[in-house]
């Protein structure tokens, strides 16, 4: 499997095998959605912020492409909807689902976005566990909800108003995956991603994981 960052929250995950459909998740308003979904089959969504699924752009993909399915929570596939997405192609999720997708197994988990603070709106936010060619990945939306089990590369999220770096680096150490890869990260400065960088790629506070920011259009192995 490979995995491929389209800035932001949004990866792009490609296996082999024939008639195998590669998926992306998240392909929001600071992600080339254009790129991110040209030749893709599987769109999966975490939540319904705009950094998280651009709207206007993934419901028109979806008109213009009548293979193209997106799967996410039931505010996702409504707005969708409601901005002209043809609904034979969406499909609502809960935690706990699992996604019949050929040549992948999908796992959708989690249920709550991580608050900013007490008393302010919750949203709903789904977590995807992605397995295919014997690799795993794990995307938590805006939550650090650990993986169910084990997986290869966890996506953390590096900024945010509901996100501490102590937090992430205690996610890092606990999920003790093989790598970590830096999502979430359109809001940082490249002085104020550094420091981030500087403190994931510390092994006495994270563990043996590994962690990189990958560049946007950046591609890696997951086996």
């Amino acid at each position: 499997m490979k995995l491929t960052k389209y800035g932001h929250a949004c990866i792009r995950l490609d296996a082999d095998g024939a008639g195998v459909g590669a998926i992306v998740v998240d392909p929001g308003m600071y992600t080339d959605v254009a790129a991110a979904l040209d030749g893709a089959a599987h769109i999966l969504v975490t939540h319904e912020h705009a950094d998280h699924v651009d709207g206007p752009k993934v419901a028109a993909a979806l008109k213009a492409n009548g293979g193209l399915t997106l799967w996410a929570n039931n505010e996702v596939v409504a707005a969708l909807g409601a901005a002209g997405a043809p609904s034979g192609q969406l499909s609502g999720l809960t935690p706990g689902d699992w996604l019949n997708i050929p040549g992948w197994q999908v796992r959708a988990g989690g249920g709550w976005h991580k608050p900013i603070r007490s008393g302010m709106p919750r949203f709903h936010n789904l977590t995807y566990t992605i397995s295919a060619d014997g690799g795993t990945v794990y995307h938590p939306g805006d939550s650090l909800d650990l993986p169910y089990g084990s997986v290869d590369v966890l996506c953390v999220p590096i900024s945010g108003p509901w996100l501490a770096l102590g937090e992430a680096i205690d996610y890092v150490h606990d999920a003790d995956a093989r790598l970590a890869v830096a999502i979430h990260d359109s809001l940082n400065t490249d002085i104020g991603s550094q420091l981030w960088e500087f403190r994931l790629e510390d092994h006495s506070l994270v563990g043996p994981t590994e962690f990189r920011r990958l560049k946007i259009g950046e591609t890696i192995t997951v086996s």
